[in-house]
């Protein structure tokens, strides 16, 4: 599980998606943080982190969506499936890694004053 999670997490940076969805991500944060001063009298952070909830529920799909569609496409799967790891230690693999590049993200917004 963890040679799928490590093969996962370098994906996300050696091809697009990663970068997509930490630069529209941290963008629209961004431009909802600055909008917060913008408001008279909305100068809580609170508005913003719930606006980061919303961000990222039309965001995760881009991380997901070629997940599993990628090991198709390259005729991996079925060495996946032989392997001795079992189906849920695969997905779970590959679902770590998805979570640990929006944590990587979301530390990246903490950087915001």
């Amino acid at each position: 599980m963890i040679a799928i999670f490590n093969r996962e997490f370098k994906s996300y940076f050696t091809s697009v998606t990663g970068f997509i969805f930490m630069s529209v991500f941290l963008f629209i944060s961004g431009l909802f943080f600055a909008l917060t001063d913008l408001i008279p009298a909305s100068g809580e952070y609170n508005s913003v982190l719930q606006s980061i909830t919303f961000i990222f529920l039309f965001l995760v799909p881009i991380l997901t969506m070629r997940s599993i569609a990628e090991e198709t496409h390259q005729k991996t799967d079925q060495l996946l499936l032989t392997s001795p790891l079992t189906l849920p230690q695969i997905v779970l693999g590959k679902y770590f890694a998805a979570v640990a590049l929006f944590f990587v993200t979301l530390l990246i917004t903490c950087l915001y004053p």
